[in-house]
């Protein structure tokens, strides 16, 4: 799962669009909440279904980075 949603916005971070930093936390971030509710697959196979919702859900956490990176560092609570 990890490296489905690295794979995904990787390009985001070579290009420069997002630091190193807001990379590996958008891919935490949703790495953790996709297994979640998958915590019992014993297979990434449900990617297949479900890929357009992880990968929407990976650049909401990009976008959020972003976000967070433009606020005072105060308040960087989450």
């Amino acid at each position: 799962v990890e490296a489905y949603i690295k794979e995904h916005i990787r390009p985001l971070c070579k290009s420069g669009v997002i630091t190193v930093e807001q990379y590996r936390w958008a891919v935490s971030k949703t790495t953790d909440k996709v297994m979640q509710y998958h915590c019992k697959a014993k297979s990434a196979d449900f990617l297949i279904k479900e890929g357009p919702k992880v990968r929407k859900l990976a650049e909401q956490y990009v976008e959020s980075a972003k976000q967070r990176c433009s606020r005072p560092s105060s308040l960087h609570g989450n």
